[in-house]
């Protein structure tokens, strides 16, 4: 007997094992072997082929969302500072059952990669910081080891262009532990410090609910009065006739978004008034019925601001400085 015929036996033989266990071999997970050609790339911080990697691996709702161009120049500016990204074993990086985390090289920067096990093409994929497991945190958590951790974690990030601001630590009423990094004012080269200031985004809704408040206190608003009661002249009937205090506070008046209208002398100087803020919005119609729907709503809020003025007699900025930043001795804020 050749060779050849003793080869072609065994094969005879094997064949029907082979292709049985081929057969229930599973196949390969599409969203897993995408992500592991997403890390590849990253390790190469190449930008462009980022981009045609979400420009194939993207829903066009995602795209039209957020352009790959964008995505790409984003993610190769966080891979090429970090040396590149690797999955973390699930018991050490926890997450939400959508979510894999991520760690750089140095085992210091852990990142939540959202959506990448819910494609291709990918509806939503997205990198955003993620809490560190208990076994990467520090062993001591005393004043002194917090001084340390925050001012090497805050140099860290900071050197690799990956964090601009303040961090503080208290304990209580104490700061223990505070750092900075990054400028607040780039093109003059000014850094931050300990004592510069942010604008606070969303969180002045809060102050404008703490104004309402003080005055529905004061007996000068309700919260089911309506927007008519306050601003007559409001153009749309349904927001003026039916849309409560409580519905601007709460989201729920049917009211959207306005910002991204803004002329570019208001991004650049601001508004003195809330009230300045209506000619952005006040003629849109609103997207439900005041009261029977919930949409997160900058236009609902600014409406808000309007009223504390008209109930108040203040201008909004004045009103907040003399009565929620002095009696909360926020000496600083404005």
């Amino acid at each position: 007997m050749t060779v050849k015929s003793i080869l072609a036996i065994v094969w005879l033989a094997l064949a029907p094992n082979l292709l049985a266990a081929a057969a229930t071999r599973p196949d390969p997970d599409p969203a897993a072997a995408a992500v592991d050609e997403w890390l590849a790339l990253c390790g190469r911080g190449d930008v462009a082929a980022l981009g045609r990697w979400y420009d194939t691996h993207l829903s066009a709702a995602a795209r039209e969302r957020l352009p790959a161009a964008i995505r790409a120049q984003d993610d190769a500016a966080l891979c090429v500072a970090v040396g590149g990204l690797a999955r973390a074993p699930r018991a050490a990086g926890g997450g939400d059952g959508n979510a894999q985390r991520l760690v750089d090289r140095s085992g210091r920067l852990w990142i939540e990669l959202t959506g990448g096990d819910q494609g291709p093409p990918f509806e939503h994929f997205g990198l955003r910081p993620a809490r560190p497991p208990r076994s990467a945190l520090p062993a001591r958590l005393d004043d002194a080891a917090l001084r340390r951790e925050v001012g090497e974690w805050v140099e860290f990030v900071g050197a690799r262009g990956l964090f601009s601001g303040v961090v503080a630590v208290a304990r209580g009423d104490e700061i223990v532990a505070q750092a900075s990094a990054g400028y607040a004012d780039r093109a003059s080269r000014t850094p931050f410090t300990t004592a510069s200031r942010f604008t606070l985004g969303s969180l002045g809704k809060l102050f404008t609910a703490v104004a309402i408040g003080q005055l529905v206190d004061a007996g000068r608003v309700a919260l089911a009065d309506p927007v008519g009661r306050f601003l007559p002249g409001y153009p749309d009937a349904q927001i003026r006739d039916h849309a409560s205090v409580a519905m601007l506070l709460s989201h729920t008046a049917g009211l959207g978004d306005f910002l991204g209208r803004r002329p570019p002398q208001m991004m650049r100087a601001g508004v003195q008034r809330a009230s300045e803020l209506l000619p952005l919005f006040e003629h849109d119609p609103p997207g439900f019925a005041p009261g029977h729907g919930w949409a997160y709503s900058n236009a609902g809020l600014a409406l808000a601001g309007a009223i504390v003025e008209v109930a108040s007699g203040e201008s909004y900025p004045d009103y907040l400085r003399a009565h929620v930043f002095a009696a909360a001795a926020m000496n600083d804020s404005s």
